[in-house]
């Protein structure tokens, strides 16, 4: 931040804001509400100031460095700030280690932000659904993530459910649709395992959350009947989300055993993709894995797309109609191998400035 925005910055946040460096002591603690450090924590080393803990008013306890981790999360640090900081609404874990999240967070019933990215938590306690204030959880690149607690539809008030990097989630609980205020949810895994259906959430909760935007990303898409069969086939899952921006959508990977099986349901696969249709205010899409013959005929309904993907669709012959898309600027191939040929409209497109 420019030093005269950041000057700016600090004379508006007023004197209950403060950012505290290493060396930084003069702060009146008592009438501080919101504290974050600009420096790197090692909490083996390092205790929360004496002066701080007197801040019993504060409501944000924030991290701004993110370029150091912890070997090991000590949990008398989070026991610390749980007994002196009863009314936190925002509270920064993020990069420390954290494998299993400390029962003291159980006691913070006033946090609306909670900030756990960059940890290797595997699960979710089910207590965590106690915070019922909770509006924003973060959980990005929490690579070992598999699973999100069950009961989680319980938190009422949660807005934004951020999970950016979570490759090993494996699944979504059931009746994830009742959080009617959620606004981010930048994954959605299908199972994989047919006999857990019951015990997750299909696609037609994911169309019951009406006000989500951003970015979206499904995965472990399937091409059988017991994926779309429960759909309206007009793309009422997604066609009604005007505020997405992004959407990815993979497909799971098609076993070579199994391609007659693929050839037989080839209509319940183009079905699969146009029960998937997104609203035509979309500006980036990725198709990955698609093992249809032909793409979805709503293609050309995304008059204001600008980025568009792609990859791994094998028995798809011809591209979609890209001329009703006027702000196209990329497209990117890979692993078309059934591609028979390419228009000579989109080759002249690729030749000006204005795509690659």
């Amino acid at each position: 931040m420019h030093d005269l925005m950041n000057e700016l910055a600090v004379k508006v946040a007023g004197e209950g804001s403060t950012i505290i460096h290493r060396k930084k002591t003069d702060f009146d603690a008592k009438r501080l509400l919101h504290v974050s450090f600009d420096f790197d924590v090692v909490l083996s080393k390092w205790k929360i100031p004496t002066s701080l803990l007197e801040s019993n008013k504060l409501r944000t306890f924030l991290f701004l460095r993110k370029g150091w981790r912890e070997e090991s999360f000590h949990k008398s640090f989070c026991a610390t700030i749980a007994s002196n900081f009863k009314s936190l609404r925002m509270l920064s874990l993020n990069n420390l280690g954290i494998t299993k999240l400390p029962k003291c967070l159980r006691k913070m019933k006033h946090l609306r932000y909670l900030d756990l990215s960059d940890n290797h938590i595997e699960r979710l306690p089910n207590w965590i659904v106690k915070l019922q204030n909770l509006e924003t959880l973060d959980l990005s690149r929490c690579s070992s993530l598999v699973e999100l607690p069950r009961d989680i539809k319980k938190l009422i008030n949660l807005r934004h459910l951020i999970m950016k990097g979570c490759y090993k989630l494996a699944r979504i609980p059931p009746r994830l649709g009742e959080l009617t205020c959620l606004r981010t949810l930048s994954r959605f895994v299908l199972s994989e395992n047919k006999s857990m259906l019951r015990d997750n959430a299909g696609l037609s909760e994911l169309g019951k959350l009406k006000d989500l935007r951003g970015e979206l990303e499904i995965r472990n898409l399937r091409y059988k009947k017991d994926m779309v069969s429960k759909l309206n086939y007009d793309g009422a899952v997604l066609k009604e989300k005007r505020h997405l921006y992004s959407l990815t959508l993979h497909w799971m990977r098609i076993e070579r055993e199994n391609s007659d099986a693929v050839e037989e349901e080839s209509d319940v696969i183009i079905k699969s993709m146009e029960a998937l249709q997104p609203h035509s205010s979309l500006k980036q899409l990725v198709v990955d894995g698609y093992p249809g013959v032909r793409f979805a005929s709503w293609f050309h309904s995304l008059t204001n797309i600008v980025n568009l993907g792609l990859y791994g669709c094998d028995r798809c012959q011809y591209l979609p109609s890209l001329d009703h898309l006027p702000f196209l600027k990329s497209l990117e191939l890979s692993r078309l191998r059934n591609l028979e040929h390419i228009s000579e409209d989109i080759i002249k497109d690729f030749a000006s400035d204005e795509m690659r």
